[in-house]
Formats: C-alpha cells, structure tokens, sequence
C-alpha cells in the first residue's frame, strides 16, 4: 500500500514560505516558553482593555438612557444596574477563563487557548462555506 501523503496548497512550493515556516518553528521550538508566556500576558492586557471599555460603554448607555431610568424607583434602577453589570460579565466570561486556564498551565496548549479564545475553529469553517 503506498503511504505517502500529498499536501497541496498555494505556498507550499515556495521557498520564501518554507524559509519562514522553518523559521518559525525553529524559534518555537528554542524559545517557546518565553514567546507563550508573553503572549498570555498580552492576553491578560488585551481582556481587561476589553473589560473596561465594555464598563464605559455599558455606562454610556446608562447615562444615555438617564432620563428614562429616572421614573425608576432606588431598587429598580438597582436592579437594572445589577443586570447591565451582568451581562457585561456574562459576555467576556468565557474568554477570561481560557486566559486564566492557560496562564496557569492548566493542561491547555498555547495553541488550544488562542483556538478557543479566537473562534478560530469556528472562523475557519465559516471560511471554508464561503468558499464552496
């Protein structure tokens, strides 16, 4: 039975590619750690930038809707507040605990975080529909 595998894409052939893809995984291989670890740390920056432009905006649009919520009573305008807040949290809540997991050598691979974290799987598929 023959075994060998044909793997065919675009730059596969050139050189310049295959120079680069080398490279790359040559630097992973010999300083992987360090490049990983700062990665996950400018992931960490990059969630609590997210996190409190997304408190700003969900202020924002409490003051925008200051007039409306004015009629409210104390405990109402508490409880809308309590459910801004949570949506807030709910949203980036899944993306902070890839991080968290991965930060802390949890078993995620660098790779499995930054799948998960971006979509990628999910980027990719709607990619490949768009292409049929």
């Amino acid at each position: 039975a023959d075994l060998s595998v044909v793997h065919a894409g675009t730059y596969n052939a050139n050189p310049v590619s295959m120079a680069a893809a080398w490279a790359t995984l040559t630097e992973l291989e010999q300083h992987g750690e360090t490049h990983y670890r700062n990665l996950f740390a400018l992931g960490r920056t990059l969630m609590r930038g997210i996190a409190e432009i997304a408190e700003r905006a969900r202020r924002a649009e409490m003051e925008r809707f200051a007039p409306s919520l004015s009629r409210l009573n104390e405990e109402e305008r508490k409880v809308v507040e309590m459910v801004t807040q949570g949506l807030i949290k709910r949203i980036l809540k899944d993306p902070m605990a890839y991080l968290k997991n991965a930060a802390s050598g949890n078993g995620y691979s660098p790779v499995e975080v930054t799948r998960q974290l971006f979509n990628l799987d999910e980027v990719a598929r709607e990619g490949s529909e768009r292409e049929e």
